[in-house]
């Protein structure tokens, strides 16, 4: 099993802010990893995409508390697939004609809309998870923001 990967920062820090980061990095540790199989309930699709970013979860602080919500991620992963597929097939217009071959009307592939909901949720899901670039420097940025926040936090520690 891989090592999760710590809360870092770029900058230099002072001894209170990597005693800080330390603690944070060890409560992290203390919540159970995300099990290393995909549940059994979940298709085919969504199974390999589980497979594709467990590896990946090892690096965010994600447990096993949050399986439901990979799962659904998956879940939606598969359902996009299955929606582009389609879209594939149909293509983007579908056109309908009268029995006498003349067209009688062109629409927007009703799996178009489907798709746009479906990458919504999916998008939204990422950002809880911490599977995108914003949602990551968001999670870094919270918890750099709660060390430089505290102008005062010296005075009050105790042994002063």
């Amino acid at each position: 099993m891989s090592r999760r990967r710590q809360f870092s920062t770029t900058r230099n820090e002072t001894i209170e802010e990597q005693l800080h980061r330390s603690a944070i990095n060890n409560k992290l540790e203390e919540f159970t990893s995300i099990q290393t199989t995909p549940p059994a309930y979940v298709n085919k699709i969504a199974k390999a995409e589980y497979r594709r970013l467990r590896p990946l979860l090892e690096e965010l602080p994600i447990s096993n508390l949050d399986l439901n919500l990979v799962v659904v991620y998956c879940h939606l992963y598969s359902v996009y697939r299955e929606l582009q597929k389609e879209m594939d097939e149909e293509g983007l217009i579908i056109e309908s004609f009268y029995a006498t071959g003349e067209l009688k009307e062109r629409k927007i592939n009703g799996a178009l809309n489907e798709l746009l909901k479906t990458s919504k949720e999916m998008r939204a899901i990422a950002g809880e998870l911490g599977l995108s670039i914003n949602s990551r420097m968001k999670l870094i940025d919270k918890e750099l923001q709660k060390i430089e926040d505290d102008p005062f936090s010296d005075m009050f520690k105790e042994g002063n």
